[in-house]
């Protein structure tokens, strides 16, 4: 990639400024329609039977309450000379069109789009796979929507060394510790910009979780395999994630909740994930029999 002729900041700016007049005057054109773009599947859907035994304990409710959920095949996009503009990757063609295959860009509203300047595009000559989009600012959207999508041809990315994974802007420092854990090293990282990038040959693959924002297990297993190197640790705690002193996803009663929920779990303990790096936080859920937090509770087994 060439050097920045504009700061980062300056070139936010000006793109931020030329997206908002040419969203006033006219949406950007887009395609949806995946069969037109003549997508190859890189992984077959199916369906699992999730079993909610500790919620019917919790809740009190007979034994036996299952869901099924349908898991959705993936799909491998591949563009030349394409326009890659944002934080969130938008991805234009050549003859201007955005390309809203993926439901998370076909619900952004259109005069939030960041449109493309052409004449600052940085060109990138070598072979990009496009690993920001949605929610890349989040250590778990990012681990559990995004990296998925690189496991579906991460063999094949791992033998092109010449490859590039194309990261959000600002968040290559903790994005590439996940990364190096699937076996791809720092100079396999290409940092994006808020503006634009002129990319000759990308490869794109859109979120393909099912019901309650999930892939397969069998992905998530994989994973999981990798990033705890084949350790044994036992699964002996129970673990309440506190989020005290934070506002976002907060318990107003927590201590009370806690108490309630030690009634359960006698040995519950109290956790905050300030306090742990991002190797520590895989090794305590790794050691950890029941997880208990806003929004998740996670009973694993023995």
């Amino acid at each position: 990639m060439k050097d920045a002729t504009f700061s980062s900041f300056a070139e936010r700016k000006i793109h931020d400024a030329y997206s908002a007049t040419a969203n006033f005057f006219s949406s950007p054109r887009v395609i949806e329609d995946c069969n037109e773009l003549f997508p190859t599947v890189v992984s077959n859907g199916n369906n699992e039977t999730i079993e909610y035994a500790l919620e019917n304990r919790f809740y009190n409710r007979k034994p036996g309450k299952v869901d099924k959920v349908e898991q959705l095949p993936s799909f491998s996009y591949k563009f030349e000379n394409v326009r890659v503009s944002g934080d969130q990757g938008y991805i234009y063609l050549p003859d201007g069109r955005l390309v809203a295959v993926c439901p998370e860009v076909r619900r952004i509203r259109r005069d939030k789009v960041r449109r493309p300047v052409p004449g600052m595009a940085r060109r990138i000559e070598t072979s990009v796979f496009h690993l920001t989009g949605n929610n890349h600012e989040s250590h778990g959207h990012f681990v559990i929507q995004h990296l998925p999508r690189l496991m579906a041809v991460r063999e094949r990315l791992l033998h092109d060394r010449a490859a590039k994974l194309l990261l959000a802007p600002g968040h290559r420092e903790w994005q590439q510790f996940y990364l190096k854990k699937l076996g791809f090293e720092p100079d396999c990282l290409l940092e994006g910009t808020p503006g634009t990038l002129s990319i000759d040959n990308l490869e794109y693959i859109p979120f393909f979780y099912g019901k309650e924002n999930l892939v397969c297990s069998s992905i998530y297993r994989e994973m999981q395999q990798l990033f705890v190197s084949g350790k044994t640790i036992k699964k002996d705690r129970f673990i309440f994630l506190s989020r005290k002193g934070v506002t976002h996803r907060a318990l107003a009663n927590e201590g009370d909740v806690f108490e309630e929920c030690r009634k359960l779990w006698p040995k519950l303990e109290r956790v905050d994930l300030y306090d742990y790096n991002s190797q520590e936080q895989i090794e305590l859920f790794q050691s950890a029999r029941v997880v208990f937090g806003p929004q998740i509770t996670i009973l694993s087994k023995p």
